[in-house]
């Protein structure tokens, strides 16, 4: 068994563990969260069916936002946005219901019902960096990040009216996964599409010195006259 193999099945493992650690954590956290819940709507005097409902919505928050993060991080398809604020609004939300129900019963409740939420959200960010570590394979550096990710880092900054019609181009086209046309941005910067088009066209390839040898040694074999001295670089030879 070689050492990526191996890597994949400690990942793997350690991926296992993890998620059975974190899903018992959270359960407990929401059960503990829901009875805080439903005790903060019953001393508010709500009633009907609907007192059931309110300790559902920041813990629903919290599941659908961590199955997202889950599933973002097996994929490695980056840190979803509105994953993440999800975890962290419904954290918030968790939070502040559950130091408002401890409180009703005492500090020491209230310090208590404030842990809950903090362990849960501290136990989900170890297990999703545990799974991007898993995804790694050992001696290779992580690939960019994707498009539209919140990790992903746009390189385009721009110097002259050319690099900004580059780099719109060039960002438009691998950051946003939107290109842009010719005329769009002829139309938005006020110039020609002649004109753009020569800004976003690709800079030339100098030849290598192999290829400028090769291309010698061809016109001697065709009966050309060799090249002058002083541009075959031996103008100091007699």
């Amino acid at each position: 068994m070689d050492g990526t193999e191996d890597h994949a099945q400690r990942a793997r493992r350690q991926r296992r563990i993890g998620g059975a650690a974190t899903a018992g954590l959270g359960a407990a956290a929401a059960v503990i969260s829901y009875g805080d819940g439903l005790f903060l709507v019953r001393l508010a005097h709500i009633t009907g069916h609907v007192v059931y409902l309110y300790p559902l919505l920041p813990d629903g928050l919290i599941a659908v936002s961590t199955a997202s993060l889950y599933e973002s991080a097996l994929t490695g398809a980056g840190r979803p946005r509105w994953a993440t604020s999800g975890v962290a609004t419904g954290a918030l939300l968790t939070l502040a219901m559950n130091v408002a129900a401890g409180l009703a019963r005492g500090w020491v409740a209230a310090l208590a019902d404030a842990a809950v939420p903090v362990v849960f959200f501290v136990a989900l960010e170890i297990l999703v960096g545990l799974i991007r570590r898993g995804r790694a394979v050992p001696g290779v550096p992580p690939g960019p990040a994707a498009p539209g990710t919140a990790d992903h880092v746009c390189p385009h900054r721009a110097l002259t009216l050319a690099d900004v019609v580059r780099d719109a181009w060039e960002h438009a086209r691998d950051c946003e996964a939107d290109p842009v046309t010719q005329v769009q941005l002829a139309a938005t910067f006020g110039l020609t599409r002649k004109q753009v088009a020569a800004m976003i066209a690709p800079a030339p390839v100098p030849p290598s010195p192999t290829a400028a040898g090769a291309g010698a040694h061809d016109a001697a074999g065709a009966g050309l006259p060799p090249a002058p001295a002083a541009l075959n670089g031996k103008g100091g030879e007699r």
